[in-house]
């Protein structure tokens, strides 16, 4: 909307609260799958984090991760301290 000599923006975002579902490649293992959605779910999610939710090792999550980054799928933003993670989900595989 114009404002004078103003405008103003609205946006809106998705949460990824209840409700929100995206459809991921199946080429991605149950575990990467697991990383992806705990992902969307909190972007400031750690390693550490995701070590105990998984119940796997800290290796194990590092790993997969860099597989993920490989695919073009997640990237961390910023800094390993207060940054966060995006995912990019190819629009074929988004179920809102």
């Amino acid at each position: 909307d114009e404002i004078g000599e103003f405008f103003r923006i609205q946006l809106t975002c998705v949460s990824a609260g209840s409700g929100f579902h995206q459809k991921l490649p199946e080429k991605l293992t149950d575990f990467q799958k697991k990383i992806v959605r705990r992902m969307l779910e909190n972007p400031n999610i750690t390693y550490m984090m995701l070590t105990d939710d998984t119940g796997k090792s800290k290796e194990a999550v590092r790993k997969n991760i860099q597989k993920l980054k490989s695919m073009g799928l997640v990237s961390r933003i910023g800094p390993d301290k207060g940054g966060y993670w995006q995912v990019k989900l190819p629009k074929e595989n988004e179920n809102f």
